[in-house]
């Protein structure tokens, strides 16, 4: 089935969408933010447009004579990190998931939303 990642502000503006291919009714927040990643990462290097939600520290470097390389694994654990604390966090169908663990059913309507806090300014 396909399910469509969508990043929102605080106030539940949406800013991009992302597709993606799931074969399990049944997933951890885990496997949603790892593909999630890994399919950012295959746009990236197949120089498709794309505003991913985390931005490897490698894309700086690259140049369009590179190979456009990423370690993905670096990327995924970086993502994840940062939903373990409290970088990001995920709502599925309005509803926060708390822990990277937890299991969520998914159908093709069902509503995922990435949201990414911003830090304050001076504090």
């Amino acid at each position: 089935m396909f399910l469509t990642l969508y990043d929102e502000t605080f106030s539940g503006q949406q800013l991009h969408s992302l597709v993606l291919e799931i074969n399990t009714e049944l997933v951890t927040v885990k496997d949603l933010i790892t593909a999630r990643v890994l399919a950012e990462i295959e746009c990236f290097t197949q120089k498709m447009p794309a505003k991913p939600f985390v931005v490897p520290a490698e894309a700086d470097a690259l140049t369009e004579t590179s190979l456009r390389t990423i370690d993905a694994e670096k990327q995924v654990y970086v993502a994840l990190d940062a939903f373990e604390k409290n970088g990001f966090f995920v709502l599925v169908d309005h509803v926060q998931v708390e822990s990277l663990t937890e299991q969520v059913r998914v159908a093709s309507d069902t509503k995922i939303s990435f949201i990414k806090l911003t830090p304050l300014i001076g504090g």
